[in-house]
């Protein structure tokens, strides 16, 4: 005699099928995992996207700003860093360092992670340090 207590399958029901339904779930983990993996590699380049950019650009107005090269210091900027695909935010002379300019340029990301919002660089430059005649 069967125990009332004790839950049974009804005759010819079993648990087959289940490991389909697991294993499409690990499978669908394992893409997730990917995919996030993936959006962080992408903010991290653009990250280095934006820094190299603003680097570039705020070498490219020093210079302009010092006279070696022709152009407004914030246009050049401005082109060095479309150049780069980056979108100048801000160019402006650092007060009390004549020669010197502070650089602030944005990339814009993939559609998939804009929601983090752009990736942004930042760079100061200006004329070299004074230093002494002689050999260190």
């Amino acid at each position: 005699m069967k125990d009332p207590r004790v839950a049974s399958c009804p005759a010819g029901e079993d648990d087959r099928g289940s490991a389909s339904v697991v294993g499409a779930m690990l499978m669908m983990s394992a893409v997730a995992a990917v995919a996030v993996v993936a959006g962080i590699a992408h903010v991290a380049v653009m990250n280095c996207r934006a820094a190299t950019a603003a680097d570039l650009a705020a070498l490219s107005a020093a210079d302009a700003a010092r006279g070696l090269t022709t152009g407004d210091p914030c246009d050049v900027a401005t082109s060095v860093a479309r150049g780069n695909g980056a979108r100048l935010v801000s160019c402006t002379e650092v007060p009390g360092l004549a020669g010197a300019i502070d650089v602030d340029v944005e990339v814009d990301l993939n559609s998939w992670v804009k929601v983090l919002g752009p990736a942004r660089g930042m760079a100061r430059a200006g004329p070299p340090a004074e230093s002494s005649s002689e050999p260190r």
